[in-house]
């Protein structure tokens, strides 16, 4: 998969590009930022909700599953939220847990098509 990092990552740059022009006219959502060097790999590309908007991750993960057969997750659980580390000391995790909770990873393999990005656009609107 090495030989093939740059045309992934060029995959993925699209898919991003793709979905930040879709949901540009939507004030509620916005895609996860660039990081600070420009040069992100973008391999997920997820949204997040502003708050208060009325809508949850689990209301668009149900609307594109049912009426647009597209498979989203929700951004990871932080880990100072798992079972696990629930009695280690915590520094910090507000800004981990408020992705949790208004985060969502929408589809992005490399096999999207112009039309998935369209049909998942018009889901969201």
């Amino acid at each position: 998969q090495l030989r093939h990092l740059d045309e992934h990552k060029a995959m993925k740059k699209a898919i991003y590009d793709q979905y930040t022009k879709a949901f540009e006219d939507i004030p509620d959502i916005s895609m996860n930022p660039m990081n600070r060097d420009g040069d992100a790999n973008n391999w997920l590309s997820c949204i997040t909700l502003k708050e208060g908007c009325g809508v949850t991750p689990a209301m668009i993960m149900n609307e594109l599953n049912e009426k647009c057969n597209a498979e989203t997750r929700p951004i990871w659980k932080p880990l100072h939220l798992q079972p696990v580390f629930a009695k280690c000391r915590v520094f910090g995790g507000e800004v981990a847990e408020a992705l949790f909770e208004r985060g969502v990873c929408l589809p992005s393999g490399t096999g999207l098509k112009s039309g998935d990005f369209a049909r998942i656009a018009a889901c969201l609107k």
